[in-house]
């Protein structure tokens, strides 16, 4: 679809899909598959480059998603060119939609997951996705931790009370589950809870360091990157899913 508004632009002057499609169709829908194919050459040729590796599981991912890409943009164009809402293309647009929403958060699941298993066991395949160029044993050594300590014992590791009901969930998991609630919605990781206060304690230990990173807000002011973890944790005043945006 941003090609067509490009080719739309350039020919017309103006977005207009119905003289588009009348006009030029078959050379647009050539010229735009070379494109996209052009795009996926970049892509593979950037991955090979950087020498990233990716698990079955991720390709199989990608591979759904580049499915569910293309049948979104046929839906969205027979909506488009045709003029014609029909229920089958609104349908088909909607699912499509929802499944990208699922298959981009099990993407970021896998990587998130992928990356603390690599830092344990593929050390080399996480430093060279991060660009990182020294302290290999370093990582290794964190990786390895990470594969088998609990929340009780970082919190025995680093003073600092852990519930427990869940002194027994891996630090990995936990923190696994902290990112992907980024991506899902509405993070409930609350003060008062066991697991927020379990990452509020956590914090606090960490501030001294987290003091040293010099980090900066939308506004460009200097930013607490111990605030910025513990109020992305948790939803202080909007309802991700019932927010509600009043158009002036």
């Amino acid at each position: 679809m941003p090609m067509d508004v490009l080719l739309s632009e350039f020919l017309y002057g103006r977005i207009d899909y119905s003289q588009l499609a009348a006009d030029y169709y078959i050379p647009a829908t050539v010229f735009i598959q070379v494109i996209h194919a052009a795009l996926f050459f970049l892509i593979v040729y950037y991955l090979k480059k950087r020498k990233i590796i990716l698990t079955g599981s991720d390709q199989n991912i990608i591979l759904g998603l580049m499915i569910v890409l293309v049948i979104l943009n046929t839906a969205l164009a027979n909506l488009v060119y045709t003029g014609l809402f029909r229920d089958m293309d609104i349908s088909i647009t909607l699912y499509c939609i929802i499944g990208l929403v699922i298959l981009i958060i099990m993407l970021f699941d896998n990587m998130i997951v992928n990356v603390l298993d690599d830092m344990a066991f593929d050390t080399e395949r996480m430093m060279r996705k991060f660009g990182v160029k020294s302290h290999k044993g370093l990582i290794h050594t964190i990786g390895k931790i990470l594969q088998k300590i609990t929340l009780g014992g970082l919190g025995r590791l680093m003073c600092f009370k852990v519930d427990p009901s869940i002194k027994k969930l891996k630090v990995k998991d936990f923190a696994a589950e902290l990112v992907r609630m980024v991506f899902e919605g509405n993070q409930y990781f609350a003060p008062g809870t066991s697991k927020g206060d379990a990452l509020i304690a956590f914090v606090n230990r960490m501030k001294p360091i987290l003091k040293k990173i010099k980090a900066k807000g939308f506004d460009e002011q200097p930013a607490d990157i111990a605030d910025l973890i513990i109020n992305s944790a948790y939803n202080y005043d909007i309802d991700d899913y019932n927010a509600v945006i009043k158009l002036k």
